[in-house]
């Protein structure tokens, strides 16, 4: 698996946590899923989305980053 899908993958797990309601550790548990693995990648995509939105330049329309910011989540 790349780098990419991987981010991709990661990406689609730490949402399907949110979206479900359930604790971390509950999700991690039903759904086999090794818990500092989970925050491994829980703080490495934060830390890319962080650093991707701090390089938005400011002087774009707002719309334009809303539609930058829509398609990182």
């Amino acid at each position: 698996m790349t780098q990419s899908e991987k981010h991709q993958h990661w990406t689609a797990i730490v949402s399907n946590q949110q979206e479900s309601g359930l604790s971390i550790p509950t999700f991690c548990k039903e759904y086999d899923i090794n818990y500092a693995t989970f925050h491994y990648w829980l703080k490495k995509l934060k830390q890319t989305d962080d650093g991707l939105r701090a390089e938005l330049p400011s002087s774009l329309p707002l719309t334009q980053i809303q539609t930058w910011l829509r398609a990182l989540q």
